[in-house]
């Protein structure tokens, strides 16, 4: 049986099948790679994702003081004035695993909240600036 190639010679079809067999192994390492090198925030356990749900759980709760303010014309003493009327619970941060946020009071009302866990998001933002 005759090969066709680029010259029409079974030789020539060999070299071909052994280009497309380097190609195909470079790109396949090329892949492999670029999995082992993905950075740290889509390592251990989804960094990434438990910076969004961070920011989502800061979301609700900054979102309930405004709701607070919208109803009383004041901002809460403390952040269990919220529960159960604004939020359910005071949920927890998924950094520091605990309920554990900074209050930020303007004299003795609760006027906003940030991340007690302590280092930089993905972006290069402190946690405590979120």
């Amino acid at each position: 049986m005759r090969y066709v190639g680029l010259t029409g010679t079974r030789a020539a079809a060999d070299r071909l099948t052994g280009v497309h067999r380097a190609w195909f192994t470079l790109g396949l390492l090329s892949v492999l790679l670029l999995f082992a090198c993905r950075d740290e925030c889509h390592r251990h356990g989804g960094r990434a994702g438990r910076e969004a749900a961070t920011r989502d759980n800061l979301y609700a709760i900054r979102k309930a003081i405004d709701n607070f303010y919208g109803d009383n014309r004041r901002y809460p003493v403390r952040l269990s004035d919220l529960v159960p009327n604004y939020l359910r619970r005071i949920p927890t941060d998924p950094l520091t695993h605990r309920a554990d946020w900074i209050v930020v009071h303007d004299g003795s009302a609760v006027v906003d909240v940030r991340s007690a866990a302590k280092g930089k998001t993905c972006d290069g933002t402190e946690y405590k600036e979120l």
